[in-house]
């Protein structure tokens, strides 16, 4: 299996680079590939413009950085986005990916007048750290948000049914969690080929 892993971190060398890492450890483990994609590094451009708006109208060609982007995310059997969880949310640049790539004709097909979800993955996994206690995520209910937002709206949307969602608490207060959320990560890379369900859990 081939996973696309969208990295959205503006340093690589930073926790959400570690994770990337381990997740693309436990993938080799059992024989599957990592394909990186940095999107900081890479220079991607995640303003939504006027010329993005024509061509999803269909009065403008696509970018051929757009074409490219579409190529790569066709080329994979399966998708894992990795970035640090800013405003309960993700990073800038990873949603303007997602607003320029994820286009309807890409993403979606309309038939007989309805969208229809087109992305052909077999999984996506969703993998973000954040400085926020377990207490914080239950007591707002921060994971469900999180899974409505991306999980159902952007992948089930898409048509991608099997998503896992695991955000890891207390990196910023906790060294003792970071290695656990290293190990964890390198599992669920490791694993990747079942389908557990225990990121779809709410934190304990």
């Amino acid at each position: 299996m081939r996973v696309l892993c969208v990295l959205a971190h503006p340093k690589p060398e930073s926790f959400t680079g570690a994770l990337l890492e381990r997740f693309a450890a436990g993938l080799a483990q059992s024989g599957h590939q990592a394909e990186i994609a940095d999107l900081y590094r890479e220079g991607f451009d995640p303003c939504y413009s006027a010329e993005d708006f024509d061509n999803y109208r269909g009065k403008a060609p696509l970018p051929p950085e757009i074409l490219r982007e579409q190529q790569r995310a066709r080329d994979v059997d399966a998708l894992a986005l990795f970035f640090p969880l800013w405003w309960w949310s993700f990073p800038a640049i990873l949603k303007g990916w997602i607003d320029r790539v994820f286009r309807s004709d890409f993403a979606l097909h309309e038939i007989d007048g309805q969208l229809v979800g087109a992305l052909g993955y077999r999984k996506a996994v969703i993998i973000t750290p954040a400085a926020a206690s377990r207490d914080d995520f239950r007591r707002y209910g921060y994971h469900g948000a999180l899974q409505r937002q991306v999980d159902a709206g952007i992948f089930g949307f898409c048509g991608v049914a099997d998503v896992e969602t695991y955000i890891f608490p207390n990196v910023d207060s906790d060294p003792a969690a970071r290695i656990e959320h290293l190990q964890m990560t390198f599992e669920i890379g490791r694993d990747f080929d079942t389908t557990s369900g225990r990121g779809n859990q709410p934190l304990q």
